[in-house]
Order: structure tokens, then C-alpha cells, then sequence
């Protein structure tokens, strides 16, 4: 009996360490890729470059918050590419780096392109 609960012991502490570790990296990792495509989507619908850089952020912050994890104040990245911010047609990619909180700290990104619609008004 005490052999069995001494094996137990030693097989079950690393077996719950490495599912704590695997379920806390695939959060965050889900996390991250939500947070950046509900950040470009905000990003792609304002009607400012200043107003959508704000939407991002907040987006991405209640998409990070939704998991329990908080949004570093560099993590976020948004680029304009094709041209000026919000005209139509152009694309906006926005990335995110953030690290897997303990007992495994892995660092996660995630990059989204959104495009912004052929028929809006140009800003």
C-alpha cells in the first residue's frame, strides 16, 4: 500500500504540473488569437486613425480580459500597410506577443490582417 501511494505520488505530481503548464499556454494562446482579430476589426471600423488605434486597444484588452490575462502596455502592435490608415482597401495587421503566465512561462504571439472595406469613405 505505501509503494502504491508513493508511485502515485511521483507519477501524478509532474502528470498535474504538465496539464497545468499545456492548458495555460493553449489559453493564452486562444486569448491572443482573439484579441488581435477583435482588435482589427475595431481598428478597420472607426472612423479615425487616432479613434481606431483606441478601439484596438480596448478591444483587445476585454478579449484578453474575457481568459484572465492583462494586456502589457508594448504587446500590442498595429501597422497600416498599402497606404494611409483607413483608406479604403488597404490592410492593417495587427500582432501581439504576450508570455504564458507560471508554471510555464512560454512566450505566445499572434498576427491578424484585416482589410479595410473597398466602400467606406475614405478618412
Amino acid at each position: 500500500m505505501v509503494e502504491f501511494v508513493v508511485v502515485a505520488v511521483l507519477m501524478l505530481v509532474p502528470l498535474v504540473y504538465v496539464v497545468t503548464g499545456v492548458a495555460a499556454v493553449q489559453r493564452t494562446s486562444f486569448a491572443a488569437s482573439t484579441a488581435v482579430r477583435e482588435a482589427g476589426r475595431a481598428f478597420v471600423t472607426a472612423d479615425s486613425p487616432e479613434q481606431a488605434r483606441t478601439r484596438a486597444r480596448a478591444a483587445a484588452l476585454l478579449a484578453l480580459d474575457d481568459h484572465g490575462l492583462a494586456l502589457p502596455p508594448s504587446a500590442l502592435h498595429l501597422t497600416c500597410l498599402d497606404g494611409p490608415c483607413l483608406s479604403p482597401g488597404s490592410r492593417v495587421q495587427v500582432s501581439l506577443a504576450l508570455v504564458a503566465p507560471p508554471p510555464v512561462p512560454v512566450p505566445v504571439s499572434a498576427t491578424h490582417l484585416e482589410v479595410v472595406d473597398d466602400y467606406r469613405a475614405a478618412p
